[in-house]
């Protein structure tokens, strides 16, 4: 296999790339970080070929679950990590925007996050 690669930095806002000039494109934990994804998930479709193949992973950090034992605490700790993200929601927002842009063969599949006690304990000490 010869295959040359190419790598480009980019505003995820307004991508400096030729229309349908991409097979695939993948974006992970990038959404969680742009304060528009509407206006970026469409800028990374332009960019993809006819019969092109978007994927993102990102997220929904509300839905964190940490196994500890005081509740109260551990409801702080996923909203300080929930708010510290200008998306924390993304994740369960993306299905939504991928309908109103008209995609099709969306495929949505989901993980749960688990934190452990141990590192549970070690999120408060740091705080």
């Amino acid at each position: 296999m010869n295959l040359q690669i190419k790598y480009y930095i980019s505003d995820i806002n307004s991508l400096n790339m030729n229309n349908n000039s991409f097979d695939a494109c993948r974006a992970e934990r990038i959404l969680l970080y742009v304060s528009n994804p509407k206006k970026a998930v469409p800028e990374m479709i332009h960019i993809l070929a006819p019969g092109g193949k978007l994927a993102i992973f990102e997220f929904d950090l509300d839905g964190i679950s940490i196994n500890f034992t005081y509740p109260t605490l551990t409801h702080k700790i996923v909203r300080v990590i929930f708010d510290s993200f200008p998306n924390g929601s993304i994740g369960c927002k993306l299905p939504e925007i991928f309908e109103e842009l008209k995609m099709s063969n969306i495929a949505v599949v989901t993980h749960s996050i688990m934190i452990s006690m141990k590192f549970s304990f070690w999120l408060v000490m740091e705080f």
